[in-house]
């Protein structure tokens, strides 16, 4: 008896079965799979992303979010005060201290970063141990991330600044980031008034001097041809940094095919699966800090400080998934 003749699509598949048979699967390499790994998260971010944005269409206004924002402020929620009883006054919304140097004063919030990124206390020795395992593992090569890296934790500087504007305009605060005793420390460098600007960057001038390896995010375009501009028309010496990495470049060159732009907040969304909730839109700091000359109310203040704040953290967490 003739045996049916079996369709050539169904023959194919049992033959390619046989052939598989007895063979052991051969997977990628272990670094390819982190990259799919990772891509596969960031499709996932960006699928739930583009659903949270068409509900806020159907319901015209934003969703109430359901998980509270990592990072929360260092005091209470501006949404939260009442008109009567909340403080206004710099010293009681931001602890700090009244710095003198000089004979001209400035205003400085020097932290630890552990002490103030409850959602990871360890952040500090992870960004170290990424970095002692990327100095054993990344080319030696002239990149400026892997310059940076190779500099050590002690020569590195990061920087985001906060000014009036473009150029021009006072810079009214300066954000840094650094290595000390064991551990990542946030000092932030804020003039209360017009006139406090050259104090915040004497100050930027004295740190910069002993920290060579720069660290910005779209630092090169900005941040630093500001900060150098506004040290020269208050003619105090700041010299150019030994090498500069400029996160914006490097992420551009990255994860520019895999998210839908690499503005900071983008890639802290799908890189380092973070949301801010309730931060000052950076078109709103201007006006936001001339109000506060105006009225001495600190409230934005506050806020800006905060925002200021995410920024350095989101480079040093870019920096650790880079590395990974």
């Amino acid at each position: 008896m003739d045996t049916p003749a079996q369709p050539v699509g169904l023959r194919h598949a049992r033959c390619m079965s046989v052939q598989k048979q007895g063979k052991r699967a051969i997977g990628p390499p272990e670094s390819a799979r982190a990259f799919v790994s990772k891509s596969n998260r960031i499709k996932s971010v960006m699928a739930k992303e583009d659903f949270r944005k068409r509900l806020e269409a159907l319901n015209r206004g934003p969703l109430p979010t359901g998980k509270a924002t990592p990072a929360a402020r260092q005091d209470s929620s501006r949404s939260s005060e009442s008109s009567r009883t909340i403080p206004r006054a710099l010293d009681q919304l931001i602890q700090g201290e009244e710095v003198s140097a000089g004979g001209a004063t400035y205003y400085r919030i020097l932290r630890p970063l552990s002490a103030h990124w409850p959602t990871d206390p360890r952040i500090g020795p992870r960004f170290s141990g990424a970095l002692a395992d990327a100095s054993n593992k990344i080319a030696q090569d002239d990149s400026p991330l892997s310059t940076c890296t190779q500099a050590g934790l002690d020569s590195q500087l990061f920087l985001d600044l906060e000014t009036c504007g473009f150029n021009g305009t006072p810079v009214f605060l300066i954000g840094c980031m650094y290595w000390a005793d064991g551990e990542l420390c946030v000092e932030q460098l804020l003039a209360r008034n017009y006139e406090e600007e050259p104090a915040i960057l004497k100050r930027f001038a004295r740190l910069a001097a002993h920290r060579t390896a720069l660290i910005t995010f779209n630092g090169k375009t900005f941040d630093w041809p500001f900060v150098r501009d506004r040290a020269a028309i208050w003619q105090i010496d700041l010299a150019d940094p030994a090498s500069h990495c400029d996160l914006l470049h490097v992420s551009r060159r990255r994860y520019g095919k895999v998210v839908p732009d690499c503005k900071l907040q983008t890639l802290e969304l799908y890189i380092c699966n973070r949301r801010r909730t309730g931060d000052i839109p950076g078109s709103e700091i201007p006006a936001a800090y001339h109000d506060f000359v105006r009225t001495s109310d600190a409230r934005q203040v506050r806020d800006i400080v905060h925002h200021n704040f995410l920024d350095i953290v989101t480079m040093a967490e870019l920096i650790i998934e880079m590395h990974r």
